[in-house]
């Protein structure tokens, strides 16, 4: 089993901001209780409040793709995909890897 670790940031339009905050904090309590999930925490840039970032932590890849495939996140794109500029998501394992 390799732990996956993920950051996804997402950028709001102008004047969506509290809009998509909450949207996003109501799926924390739904993702943190996936099979798999180990961490999901949202973040609100200190120098601009308009960019989010979910810092994650899944126990495999297939937890991992069994989230991107669930209701919860899959409804969350539906509905902010009016509210956001741009989002980003990138996989990361521990350096140790390349060891």
């Amino acid at each position: 089993m390799n732990t996956v670790y993920v950051t996804a940031t997402v950028k709001a339009k102008p004047g969506m901001e509290k809009s998509l905050a909450r949207e996003l904090s109501a799926v924390v309590p739904k993702v943190r209780s996936e099979k798999g999930c180990l961490r999901y925490d949202l973040h609100i840039s200190t120098d601009d409040v308009s960019t989010f970032l979910f810092y994650e932590i899944w126990e495999s890849k297939e937890a991992l793709e069994a989230h991107a495939k669930a209701p919860t996140l899959t409804t969350l794109q539906e509905k902010i995909a009016d509210m956001i500029v741009s989002g980003e998501v990138r996989t990361w394992s521990e350096m140790n890897i390349l060891m």
